[in-house]
């Protein structure tokens, strides 16, 4: 067998711990009693988080019972039972703290929610049937009168506490009111949908959803330890209705509004702009920075077709002009004079054809090109 010694076979560095560190019962088990009772307060406000809160030092003391009796009997501890068995402080006080909390939250400040409060007065109503089925020893009626008094104490409360607000409120108002203070923010989605959205639009697309996200961890880290899901889903609830109706009311209603003339004005702005890109087959606007080009050429271009066709097109034209202007020239000027200069005459139109083509050819290049993009 392998020994333990060189590391080889030891199991227990890679046990999980009894308790997660990173659980609410780790936390309670470990913190000191100065921590212990502003813990409370901040994470079990409610009767019932309270209520949850005894049962799990109720279970962690009978875990660390466990311990003791494998001790008294000499059975050794493993690393981690013996790691968590050092780090636990003070359970019973901490149990007897919070058991008076929850007597003074119901019978002195009547801090307790409607829902606290029924269920409360049933199970007060239900202890007291029954004692009265028992014999009436003095230990019973002592605690009969108890539940007696403290019946009346619940059906006193006639205005119950209303759900705590979530922690991170003050932080959610603030993105929430961020909403209300940019215009178009809130619905730009909307307001964008089927068209390029500017650099503006993106960037508050961007700033929307870190907006979003924000809100989410701060909504997940409000919730508090021993809450049941029903309870935190009402106080989320309750907490968007609230910044919904402050700030996002009148920004919905105005932004619903805006978001028709954003788009009436942004199908203005496509058809008068003069810089756009221009589909193929599309006539691009006589302002724009092609328009001397094309005005340069006083004959119609042909609407559509491929490159080629167009410079056949405009070269055939140039042709037909040169063979026009020879017979004027051979009318007018007699041929005997011209015999010799009839070469220089024919370089010189030949060169000038050249030209001709060659430019047309860049015009209607540069034209497909742009057509093209």
């Amino acid at each position: 067998t392998t020994s333990n010694f060189d590391g080889y076979g030891d199991d227990d560095d890679t046990e999980e711990p009894i308790i997660p560190h990173e659980s609410a019962g780790y936390k309670v088990a470990i913190c000191t009693m100065s921590v212990f009772p502003q813990m409370v307060k901040s994470k079990c406000p409610t009767w019932t988080e309270k209520k949850s809160l005894l049962q799990c030092l109720e279970a962690l003391q009978t875990l660390v019972e466990e311990m003791d009796q494998k001790l008294i009997h000499g059975v050794e501890l493993t690393k981690q039972e013996d790691q968590f068995y050092n780090d636990v402080d003070n359970l019973e006080e901490k149990h007897t703290f919070v058991k008076h909390e929850m007597h003074i939250q119901v019978m002195e400040t009547k801090q307790i929610t409607a829902q606290e409060k029924q269920l409360l007065l049933d199970q007060c109503i239900n202890r007291i049937t029954k004692l009265h089925k028992q014999n009436k020893s003095h230990q019973k009626q002592e605690e009969l009168r108890k539940l007696q008094q403290r019946q009346e104490v619940l059906e006193s409360i006639t205005v119950p506490t209303p759900l705590p607000k979530l922690k991170y409120y003050g932080e959610m108002s603030k993105l929430y009111k961020e909403f209300k203070t940019t215009p178009g923010l809130y619905n730009i989605e909307e307001t964008t949908k089927g068209r390029l959205c500017s650099i503006k639009e993106t960037q508050m697309m961007t700033r929307k959803d870190e907006i979003m996200e924000q809100l989410h961890m701060l909504e997940e880290q409000s919730r508090n330890w021993f809450e049941e899901d029903d309870v935190f889903d009402m106080r989320l609830q309750q907490t968007r209705n609230e910044l919904s109706s402050m700030y996002l009311k009148n920004v919905i209603s105005k932004n619903k509004s805006k978001s028709k003339m954003t788009l009436a004005n942004s199908k203005l702005k496509v058809g008068s702009s003069a810089n756009k890109w221009v589909t193929p087959g599309q006539k691009q606007q006589e302002h724009n920075h092609w328009s001397s080009a094309l005005a340069a050429k006083k004959k119609k271009r042909p609407k559509g077709g491929a490159l080629f066709q167009a410079m056949m097109m405009d070269d055939s034209d140039d042709d037909d002009d040169d063979d026009d202007e020879e017979e004027e020239e051979e009318e007018e000027d007699s041929a005997e004079e011209e015999v010799d200069n009839d070469g220089e005459d024919e370089a010189a139109e030949a060169t000038s054809t050249e030209k001709s083509s060659g430019k047309s050819y860049k015009k209607f290049w540069k034209l497909a090109m742009f057509k093209k993009d």
